[in-house]
């Protein structure tokens, strides 16, 4: 019986070991869960914050609108003058629409050194398909240039207009004569030449009978000059 006793004692002994050992154990497995789980979640990925809200927008008009062409709102209308006499480059220029006479004398290449432009006033405005004269010192203005000075808007005048304005081509000077256009120096002292060596013209179709004049320099002559 005694012995029994011992027994059973030894086995109360056992079992307590084994359930503080498992006890021990359980402990200790709980504690590396909680270390495992701590540091998944120190390793997880901040969360993804939501976008904002997008803000509703007015449908867009369909309308395009057109540009603005900087080049036309400020473009400025272009004229055409013809300036002889005393400049460098006598003949057809273009110009501003606000040009002066001055700027119409500096794009014909300036003046030359014998031009009196005490006789001409420089600022007025040029006019589009006008005419201009820029007198010689001592130069002796006939009667034929005199209104291109006096009223540089003055052009020969048309087909069916008056011809008192055209130059004469029996009677213009060399110096008138350059006045017309495609008419420099030779050509003037040629069709001089002509009516003193032939005659007076009889008609304006006979300048093409002078040398260097043809169809083409008569058509620009044509309407400028005449034989009255």
């Amino acid at each position: 019986m005694f012995h029994l006793d011992r027994i059973q004692q030894r086995l109360f002994i056992i079992m307590g070991i084994i359930i503080v050992i498992l006890a021990s154990l359980l402990i200790y497995l709980a504690y590396l869960s909680d270390d495992a789980e701590a540091e998944v979640l120190s390793q997880s990925p901040p969360p993804i914050e939501s976008p904002p809200p997008i803000e509703s927008q007015p449908p867009a008009d369909n309308k395009t609108a057109e540009p603005i062409n900087e080049a036309d709102k400020n473009e400025t209308k272009k004229i055409k003058i013809y300036i002889v006499g005393a400049v460098k480059e006598a003949g057809l220029i273009e110009l501003n629409e606000d040009d002066r006479l001055y700027d119409a004398v500096i794009k014909a290449g300036g003046p030359d050194e014998d031009a009196d432009l005490t006789r001409v006033n420089l600022a007025i405005r040029v006019k589009d398909e006008g005419m201009y004269y820029i007198p010689r010192q001592g130069e002796d203005i006939s009667q034929e240039i005199s209104p291109i000075m006096q009223n540089p808007q003055n052009t020969a005048k048309e087909p069916d207009q008056s011809e008192d304005n055209r130059v004469n081509l029996n009677t213009a000077s060399q110096s008138i004569l350059e006045t017309l256009p495609k008419i420099g120096p030779t050509r003037a002292e040629s069709i001089i030449r002509y009516r003193e060596e032939n005659g007076p013209f009889s008609r304006i179709e006979d300048i093409k009978k002078v040398s260097g004049i043809g169809d083409k320099i008569y058509d620009s002559l044509k309407n400028y000059i005449s034989v009255d």
